[in-house]
């Protein structure tokens, strides 16, 4: 099976560590592993891996003690626990960012998962990103800082620099730091949880730049009735308007400026109950 750094569903490790058990165990049962864990119920671990019942607090222990997780392990595993039960998003970040911290601490190396959430989830990573392209671009904190209106501090600017090039993202040529590559891939849940954070900033970013004067930005917004079934037709275009413009505007011979560009695309009315109907007498 997968090591325990490579999950983010805890219920997946469950069944998969049961039936690799079964495999070279003979015998292996679910209540040999309540036995094991200190749990009183012999078929507890056959509720949560169904989804029955969830992990409390006490029990995320029980369960790190009959799977035998190391100390590094077994914090992995209840910041999974914790992520997968959390109640919001915010939450949900919160303990997938501990995740990723014990799974640093805990393996040598550091894989593209790791690289492109750190990227990701900031916005300030991808506008100095950006910003080294422009023809005035220097590699001064201060510089950084004034040149993106305070979107980070000096200290941020230095640690970004450092990072984007510690992580790969940007590296020296010709005595000038030049971008290393433009895309990577990496599981949909990953890149799910750092978009919202990302986008969470440009959603504050949008509020605050309605005091800037109207030739040095642009707002549209379209409220309007639509069929649920051609959803998927009207992101897709969404989605090939955002690539053809990202396409052209790639090609800029010598850009002097970074913008940021946001699109959502949301649901203002909710989907009803069907109504009941009264029964027939």
């Amino acid at each position: 099976m997968e090591e325990l750094y490579t999950y983010t569903n805890y219920r997946n490790y469950l069944r998969d560590f049961y039936y690799e058990r079964k495999k070279t165990l003979e015998g292996y049962s679910f209540a040999q592993f309540s036995t094991e864990a200190g749990i009183g119920s012999p078929n507890y671990l056959k509720l949560v891996m169904d989804g029955k019942r969830n992990l409390s607090q006490k029990s995320i222990g029980n369960f790190a003690r009959g799977l035998g997780l190391t100390p590094g392990k077994a914090r992995y595993f209840e910041y999974l626990v914790l992520f997968n039960q959390a109640a919001d998003e915010d939450e949900r970040t919160t303990y997938f960012r501990k995740m990723r911290m014990v799974k640093l601490k805990n393996r040598r190396e550091r894989n593209l998962t790791d690289y492109e959430y750190e990227f990701l989830s900031k916005l300030h990573y991808n506008a100095v990103y950006e910003l080294v392209l422009l023809t005035d671009f220097r590699p001064d904190p201060a510089w950084i800082t004034q040149r993106l209106g305070g979107l980070l501090s000096e200290d941020e600017a230095k640690r970004t620099l450092d990072n984007l090039q510690r992580l790969g993202f940007l590296r020296e040529k010709n005595e000038r730091l030049v971008q290393s590559f433009r895309k990577l891939q990496t599981p949909d849940e990953e890149i799910n949880l750092a978009l919202r954070s990302f986008h969470k900033k440009v959603m504050e970013l949008g509020m605050a730049a309605l005091n800037q004067p109207l030739d040095e930005r642009e707002f549209r917004g379209l409220t309007i009735a639509v069929n649920r079934d051609r959803l998927p037709q009207i992101k897709e275009r969404l989605k090939r308007f955002v690539k053809e413009l990202n396409d052209e505007l790639s090609q800029e011979r010598a850009p002097d400026s970074v913008y940021q560009l946001g699109l959502q695309f949301i649901p203002l009315t909710r989907s009803l109950p069907p109504p009941v109907l009264p029964k027939k007498s």
